[in-house]
């Protein structure tokens, strides 16, 4: 199947118009891109400015001095257009003249007539080749920078064992140059180390005898100048048509950081080996010495050591914990009493070398005595302190070197951590030792809040811990910084109850002085020593630890003890001491707060019931404003809460309202006067105007109590109560009886203004009363003439008619005309006079409503003769529904009237009077509005004030009681 490339540019040189004609065409057709030529100086110009040229289609015959030979040859020259298919056009089809062109270096040729499927196949194929070369010569290039970039050393080998290659990496690697190497009949002689050549030889006889071994071979390389490298060598062999080797290809690469990795790899596994054993003989135990031991005997099984012993340091002074590799104890002794100069943790770790046959310099003659000719001592280190010291001595002289001095400073890390966890097992046993201790007496501290027992608990706790003969326990007076004894135990300790140290007396008070802790051993030689104590108890105090007690950050008191038994105290003791007063600081503190949130609560408990009394008697006080009613109210709420078994009230004149008794209420009785020391009581009481109890009188009654009743301005009278059994609690009920004789003395005084406010407001009343009847008169005054015309129209009209029925013969239609005429008068006579009546007459209950309409329209009845005197024009505006007003109908009639009568009066020459009513809301507005000369703005602010007027007639009271209305 042929391959089919892409279209080219195609050069066509031809002296022949028509040749080129035609081959361009053929070309064109075939989708290729054709540049054309006459001649050879041509064609060279045509190359020079196309130099993406794929094939160049050439003549032979051309005119001018180039023709197609020497285009061909000058072209070939160029090593730039090394593959450039050249295929040459010929008439001739001699050997010769084809021999001759493909010399010149040409690829192909056609002959003279040619068809066009035969000049594309060679077209085709000339472009393939040169494809293919194109994309060797790339193939060549990029394997020759990847051989000559490689960090192998790649090289050929013919079967004699000579290089035919060698890469430039042979200089890196092994120092010489490739000249040399090539040079060389037997090269890797040269480079390769003796001791590997044997096998090198028997490596490459193998290879070119076909041996089917492919295995990789390492190697030592000496380089030129002496330095030692690894290196692989892998390869190939090479062989002929015939599959005959003729060789072989390989390539040698640098592997000594792989191998030196390899090598610390293996030394890290060995020591992580030997680690993983001491780790696990380590973790057997958190003993001490077990632990030592055993982290002991693994470093001399695994570093291969005869000797060894571990010093651990306490105190800063080096003490030997373990010793092995001896048989026995006296051995391990004399070879510890050797090693023991030689211990200095302040050292870094150091080896000593010395053979037996040398003189003893540096390793004691003990050491020597045991065979030993080297010495490494390492200090043992936790967070840079020194800890102890590890001692290692073997018989070998030449024993510990680096590889060996490494692994055993990473086990000395490794014992480091086991002596630190070894001492932290221990101190956290110790600890939790004292914790129990410390749980067990906190739970007996915190099993109650009394606070005497607390401290109780707290002071046998502690000189149990402490195995002391005495504590005690002492709190401090913020005020007045004195200590004061608020527990004691041991001798004489009853006799320290309360007794107070002055402030920063003694060792206690040092204590508080200075807020930390405080050890004496010998008290008696201590000049802070407070001797009264001593003298007080009897006890002589030899040793003394105190310790101040804390409670959120301030010094609450001091805990000490008292001569330790059998011992004198140790810091451990202050420790313990330390570790127990948050506790019992945290106790007392607790049982502070509990003594004072009960006794808050007891008080609030109090003021509760306090406040329900109070509130109980304020509603039975508030529900009557009659002085009886009140008294008694106030005995009732008072006896149940109280529970007193007698009790009066009396006003401050003496007059008895109230009295309670066997369980009921009445008047009278004579409780002060029965009892000489009640009667002193209530004399202090009223003259000091305070409460005064006496909750135990020794006598019947057993306790009284004697309350004055304050008003707000002055005493209103007293309350005395009376208890069969004596009341020792009375003096804490002082403020609530305060208050209760003041709500009753208010009671009493708001009892009295309510009486003296119903006499006023009777008076009031009757005088309100007797005003709006005196306005009525007045206002009826003003309309006399007027009424009195109107009542006389009406009369005259009636006498004529009646003169006339009576005195003359008339026909019957005109006696009843007549009498009609004097009907309607009466009627009209009989609405004046019910005006009048309805305007004088109270409101009566049944009516609390009226018509504003109708009753406008009554007053203007009477009205209306002064109306039309005064030639007053009258307005009316009314709603079409009625409009009804709560208010009763002779109220509002006189309120109307006095309005009306302001303004006929302001208009004696005439005038105009309007008069509305409309609903506004829930509200009925009616306007009455003049064109009088109005009301002067001086006045305004007193038309309403009673018996003000500016008229020379009146009494001022119209609008002063229209506006009561």
């Amino acid at each position: 199947m042929s391959t089919t490339y892409p279209s080219a540019t195609i050069l066509v040189v031809d002296d022949d118009p028509m040749q080129l004609e035609l081959l361009e065409a053929i070309l064109k057709r075939a989708g290729h891109h054709v540049l054309r030529a006459g001649s050879g100086e041509e064609a060279l110009e045509v190359l020079a400015a196309h130099p993406d040229t794929e094939l160049l289609l050439l003549d032979v015959m051309l005119p001018g001095r180039l023709d197609g030979l020497a285009v061909c040859q000058h072209i070939r020259a160029d090593p730039h257009r090394a593959y450039l298919p050249i295929i040459m056009v010929t008439a001739l089809g001699q050997v010769e003249q084809v021999a001759l062109g493909l010399e010149a270096g040409a690829d192909d040729y056609i002959t003279k007539p040619f068809s066009m499927r035969e000049i594309l196949a060679r077209v085709q194929a000339a472009l393939r080749i040169r494809h293919m070369q194109r994309d060797l010569s790339e193939t060549q290039h990029r394997y020759q920078v990847l051989v000559e970039t490689s960090r192998d050393l790649i090289f050929t080998l013919d079967n004699a064992g000579r290089l035919t290659y060698v890469s430039p990496m042979c200089e890196t690697l092994t120092g010489y140059t490739a000249e040399t190497l090539l040079a060389d009949e037997q090269p890797f002689v040269r480079f390769i180390h003796p001791a590997d050549q044997a096998r090198l030889t028997s490596w490459l006889e193998s290879r070119l005898q076909r041996a089917t071994d492919d295995t990789d071979l390492e190697v030592r390389i000496v380089r030129a100048d002496g330095q030692l490298r690894w290196a692989n060598l892998s390869w190939s062999t090479l062989y002929d048509r015939a599959g005959r080797p003729i060789g072989l290809q390989g390539a040698i690469r640098d592997v000594t950081h792989r191998r030196e990795i390899e090598a610390a790899t293996w030394r890290r596994s060995q020591e992580l080996a030997a680690l993983n054993l001491i780790a696990s003989r380590i973790t057997q135990s958190l003993e001490l010495r077990p632990t030592l031991d055993e982290a002991l005997d693994a470093l001399l099984e695994v570093v291969g050591v005869e000797y060894g012993a571990i010093y651990v340091l306490d105190n800063m002074h080096a003490q030997l914990q373990a010793v092995r590799g001896l048989p026995d104890a006296d051995a391990r002794q004399a070879f510890a009493a050797a090693a023991g100069p030689l211990i200095d943790p302040a050292r870094e770790l150091l080896v000593r070398r010395e053979r037996l046959d040398q003189p003893p310099d540096q390793i004691t003659i003990g050491l020597r005595n045991f065979g030993v000719q080297a010495l490494l001592t390492l200090p043992l280190r936790e967070r840079g302190a020194a800890i102890g010291v590890m001692l290692l001595a073997s018989r070998d002289a030449d024993k510990f070197d680096p590889n060996e001095v490494t692994l055993i400073s990473t086990v000395a890390e490794q014992i480091s951590a086991a002596l630190t966890n070894a001492r932290l097992y221990e101190d956290a046993r110790h600890r939790a030792e004292q914790l129990v201790l410390l749980n067990e007496v906190s739970r007996m501290m915190t099993s109650t809040l009394d606070l005497e027992k607390v401290l109780r608990v707290i002071m046998e706790a502690t000189v149990s811990m402490l195995q002391g003969e005495a504590g005690s326990v002492l709190l401090l007076d913020e005020e007045t910084g004195e200590l004061s004894f608020a527990a004691a135990v041991g001798a004489g300790a009853d006799q320290l109850r309360g007794v107070r140290l002055p402030a920063g007396a003694g060792i206690a008070g040092q204590a508080v002085r200075e807020g930390r802790s405080l050890l004496i051993a010998d008290v008696q030689e201590d000049k802070r020593f407070y001797r009264g104590i001593d003298q007080q108890t009897g006890l002589t105090t030899r040793g003394l630890v105190a310790t101040p007690l804390r409670a959120h950050d301030r010094i609450i008191g001091v805990m000490e003890v008292i001569n330790k038994r059998n011992h004198p105290f140790t810091p451990a003791d202050v420790e313990l001491l330390d570790m127990l007063a948050p506790t019992a600081a945290s106790a007392i503190e607790n049982a502070r707060l509990y003594a004072r949130e009960t006794q808050l609560a007891e008080e609030v408990r109090r003021r509760n019931r306090e406040l329900s009394v109070l509130h109980a008697l304020s509603a039975a006080l508030s529900e009557s404003l009659e002085i009886r009613q009140v008294m008694d109210a106030a005995l009732a709420v008072l006896q149940p809460e109280l529970e007193f078994d007698h009790g009066r009230l009396a006003l401050k004149d003496g007059s008895i309202v109230a009295e309670f008794q066997n369980n009921r209420t009445e008047a009278g009785g004579q409780l002060a006067d029965r009892s000489g020391p009640a009667q002193q009581l209530l004399r202090e009481a009223m003259a000091a105007h305070a409460v005064r109890v006496w909750p135990q009188t020794g006598i019947d009654p057993a306790a009284l109590a004697v309350v004055p009743l304050w008003g707000h301005d002055h005493i209103q009278g007293e309350l005395q109560l009376a208890w069969r059994q004596p009341r020792p609690y009375l003096n804490s009920l002082v403020s609530l009886l305060e208050a209760i004789g003041q709500q009753i003395g208010v009671a009493i005084e708001r009892a009295h203004l309510y009486e003296v406010a119903q006499r006023r407001a009777v008076e009031i009343e009757r005088s309100h009363r007797q005003l709006v009847q005196s306005e009525k008169l007045a206002a009826t005054g003003r309309l006399a003439m007027s009424l009195a015309h109107e009542i006389n129209n009406p009369l005259q009209a009636i006498q004529n008619c009646l003169h006339l029925v009576l005195e003359f013969e008339l026909e019957e239609d005109r006696r009843r005309y007549y009498l009609g005429m004097a009907r309607e008068e009466v009627e009209r006579l009989s609405v004046l006079v019910q005006s009048m009546l309805d305007f004088y007459r109270p409101a009566r209950s049944e009516q609390p409503t009226a018509d504003v309409q109708t009753v406008i329209e009554r007053v203007l009845a009477l009205a209306d003769q002064k109306l039309r005197n005064n030639q007053i024009e009258l307005a009316l505006d009314f709603p079409p529904d009625r409009a009804v007003a709560q208010i009763a109908p002779d109220q509002l009639g006189q309120v109307c009237l006095n309005l009306i009568m302001n303004s006929i009066e302001a208009m004696e020459d005439g005038g105009r009077l309007s008069i509305a009513a409309h609903a506004n809301g829930e509200w009925i507005e009616a306007v009455f509005a003049d064109n009088g000369p109005g009301i002067p703005a001086a006045d305004l602010p007193h038309i309403f004030e009673p018996f003000y007027t500016t008229k020379s007639e009146g009494t001022g009271l119209g609008l002063a009681i229209s506006f009561t209305i």
